[in-house]
């Protein structure tokens, strides 16, 4: 096996080639091929591979041996052109895999994304939150779950996608509020939570909810504070 020393670093390499085109490819004739090695070896070391004995490469030798040198500079030069065509072959070889999988395949590959898109790009849009604003500052507070207080005015709210600014009630504090849906045939819903605030002496709750999945026509709004009792509205959905 070759010592890492008797090795050629691409540097010592383009030096001694160099310099052999103008002196060791001719001044060292040595017509009796004294201590030359043998072209396996040679092609060895032009390939960058063990030589077969274990011996080390010739360095030194083709410093003082023209037609060895020659030999080599032939060798090196055919094992570079080999490398070359065979690093295009297996270039060739994925083009060609890669393209015959887009032939055979087309919608695993770059189709596959475009009908992505396309899918996607159907899918609709939500329509934005529209604003409602329920005054309730002018309905009394009732202590109490129950039905809405009798005479009390109904509260008209689009079905679509709201948000709700509350005005509640004086007196009511700040906190979170749980916003429920009792709708006509009884069936309870929960539909929002919000956090009150005091906003300039009016306790303000705001929150978003879907309505579009209500039927339309009067529902009972029920709103309260978590673990206390709720107050009671009768609600338009239209």
């Amino acid at each position: 096996m070759a010592r890492t020393t008797d090795r050629l670093s691409r540097r010592q390499e383009r030096k001694l080639i160099k310099a052999g085109k103008r002196v060791f490819a001719e001044q060292f004739p040595n017509p009796e091929r004294i201590g030359c090695p043998s072209n396996d070896v040679l092609r060895a070391m032009a390939s960058r591979r063990p030589t077969s004995d274990g011996s080390s490469y010739p360095v030194e030798h083709l410093t003082m041996c023209s037609p060895c040198f020659r030999e080599y500079s032939s060798y090196r030069k055919r094992a570079q052109m080999l490398k070359g065509a065979r690093f295009a072959l297996i270039a060739a070889t994925v083009v060609l895999a890669i393209g015959a999988l887009f032939w055979l395949f087309p919608g695993h590959f770059g189709l596959l994304s475009i009908r992505g898109h396309q899918e996607i790009a159907r899918i609709p849009s939500l329509p934005p939150f529209q604003p409602v604003t329920l005054d309730l500052r002018r309905l009394s507070l009732a202590r109490g779950e129950g039905r809405p207080q009798t005479g009390q005015p109904t509260l008209t709210i689009p079905r679509s996608r709201v948000r709700i600014t509350f005005l509640l009630p004086v007196g009511s504090e700040e906190g979170p509020y749980e916003i429920q849906i009792v709708t006509g045939d009884g069936r309870l819903a929960s539909l929002s939570r919000g956090q009150a605030r005091i906003l300039g002496e009016v306790t303000t709750l705001l929150a978003e909810a879907d309505l579009r999945g209500f039927s339309p026509g009067r529902h009972e709004l029920r709103l309260g504070r978590p673990g206390f009792s709720a107050q009671a509205y009768l609600i338009v959905l239209e």
